[in-house]
């Protein structure tokens, strides 16, 4: 560059920070810093560095030619750091990094009598709600939430680092209120012990897991024009009650596609509209230990198969399930059926004393016209397939169930 008298030098050294991770989780997390350095002379390199706190505090420094790395354990906190070099012809070049790393508690809180104060890792220091929490989490935390009831109706919350999300006593004790969706988007995320409710008259929100497992968790009070919880290939729902909820204009209520739902409840649940309606539908996914009752579905279509509590497709499997006392109102030529077989497999269940309003039916299969020419009640089913063998009828069950005339099917 022409300035007159004088030229400019371009700088001789330019350096960056470059940090082992930008989260720490725990009191005494290491983290190493390096400098990363260009420069056209590197004789005699020698290295500065100064780290602080947010209030300021210097909490860490490091000179000398052998400090290209420096590794140091920092407390919670936020730390920015400033770094110098500077080679033997006096040549330096000084960068700063404001906020560039961070130690977070293994455990936050939310409370709703909470101040919302860093660290937030006690009852009084926490979160009020969810979805800052929820940004705030980092893989490997746990997010405790007390006692009472927390409503979001602003933003989608989608969990996608390995958090575990626990009510700290249980499900009875804390409710999360929302009309927005709740996603599980990491293998290791977990929500264990809320009631997830909605408002029965919003359809926006709804469950879904890509991956995570929802445990012992209450659904209720949802309304939604499609499926309310879907269960992808890594999802799972353990130990859980869905109670109370309606689904409208979908196909199915509880969509588990490859993946699982195992020793739960679903009761009291309503399905309307839609052309194949399906309470639970298991599609390349498996349904094991869990109680499907007193539920009603009604497909109000009378060109297609009516409601099922469950369905299965593209070799779902049902085991150890037990089928019971649901009703199809559907006021169409085509009847229900407590579960329907498209390519799957029963094994082990109880299908018993669903209804339609033609009478009891039991269970069909794509052998069958599924319109309704196989009538017959299967119902304690100890082998795959449904041609009858291995399976009791309706007669039989009171020497299977201590009180199958009230309607207890253990």
């Amino acid at each position: 560059v022409d300035m007159g008298c004088y030229e400019s030098v371009p700088q001789g050294i330019r350096a960056g920070i470059h940090p082992s991770s930008t989260i720490g989780l725990g009191e005494g997390s290491e983290i190493t810093l390096s400098a990363i350095v260009t420069a056209v002379d590197t004789v005699g390199l020698t290295y500065d560095w100064t780290v602080t706190d947010k209030r300021g505090t210097t909490v860490f420094t490091a000179s000398g030619r052998d400090c290209e790395s420096v590794t140091h354990t920092y407390e919670i906190g936020f730390y920015s750091v400033s770094l110098t070099v500077a080679n033997a012809a006096h040549e330096s070049y000084t960068t700063q990094a404001e906020d560039l790393f961070a130690v977070k508690p293994e455990t936050i809180w939310v409370n709703n009598g909470a101040m919302e104060d860093f660290p937030y890792d006690t009852r009084a220091n926490g979160f009020t709600n969810f979805v800052d929490a929820a940004a705030f989490s980092e893989s490997g935390m746990t997010v405790m939430v007390a006692d009472g009831v927390y409503t979001n109706t602003a933003a989608d919350i989608n969990f996608s680092k390995a958090v575990t999300v626990v009510g700290e006593h249980g499900a009875d004790a804390a409710t999360y209120f929302t009309t927005k969706t709740l996603t599980l988007n990491h293998a290791a995320a977990r929500v264990r012990g809320l009631t997830l409710m909605s408002d029965y008259g919003t359809s926006s929100g709804y469950i879904n897991l890509t991956q995570g497992t929802l445990d012992s968790c209450v659904v209720t009070n949802y309304n939604r024009g499609n499926a309310t919880i879907s269960c992808a290939v890594g999802g799972v729902i353990t130990n859980c009650v869905v109670v109370g909820c309606r689904n409208s204009g979908r196909d199915c209520f509880i969509d588990v596609d490859e993946g699982r739902m195992l020793d739960s409840k679903v009761i009291r649940n309503t399905t309307t509209g839609g052309t194949y309606n399906a309470l639970v539908r298991v599609k390349s996914g498996l349904l094991r230990g869990c109680l499907i009752s007193d539920n009603e579905t009604n497909a109000g279509d009378v060109n297609y198969v009516s409601g099922f509590a469950v369905s299965l497709e593209s070799g779902g499997t049902v085991e150890s399930c037990t089928i019971a006392n649901n009703a199809d109102t559907c006021m169409v030529k085509n009847p229900a059926v407590g579960a329907w077989n498209n390519s799957g497999t029963i094994v082990n269940c109880v299908v018993a004393g669903n209804t339609n309003l033609d009478g009891p039916v039991g269970v069909g299969n794509s052998g069958h016209d599924r319109y309704g020419a196989a009538r017959t009640t299967y119902t304690l089913c100890d082998v795959a397939g449904l041609t009858g063998a291995g399976c009791k009828t309706e007669a039989d069950l009171a020497s299977v169930f201590k009180k199958y005339a009230v309607g207890d099917y253990h």
